[in-house]
Order: structure tokens, then sequence, then C-alpha cells
């Protein structure tokens, strides 16, 4: 039970790195509305790292369809 709320806990607290018309967008996974939007994907890997490394979460990059492209630790 212990794994699986760290693991539940890990999820809440992720980073998701959308790419967007306007750039690339990072928001908190349960809190799209407190998406801020950068210029490049660099900057905002660079952020989401930042924010998920304080929560302890996970970033997940996804594509301008919705697709996951890719994963990371914090």
């Amino acid at each position: 039970v212990q794994e699986y709320m760290r693991a539940v806990r890990k999820g809440v607290n992720s980073q998701f790195v959308v790419q967007t018309r306007e750039g690339w967008s990072v928001r908190p996974a349960v809190e799209p509305s407190k998406a801020v939007v950068f210029a490049s994907k660099d900057e905002a890997l660079r952020r989401a790292k930042k924010d998920a490394k304080t929560t302890r979460g996970e970033v997940f990059v996804f594509n301008q369809n919705g697709a996951l492209i890719g994963q990371e630790s914090a």
C-alpha cells in the first residue's frame, strides 16, 4: 500500500510539458489553469524539472496532438 501511495503522490505532483501553437506550456498535472507558456522546449523543460524536483514529481512531455513523447524523473 505504501508503494501505491508513493506512486499516486508522484503522479499528482507531476508536471506536463505540452507543445501548443503559442509555444511550450508547463503546468501541474492536476491544475491545467496554472499553465505557463515558454518560447522554447528547453526553457519549458528546465522549468518543469525545477517544479517537479520541488514536489518530487515526474515530467511528462506531450506533442501538439496530445501524444506522450517523453518522460523524465526530476
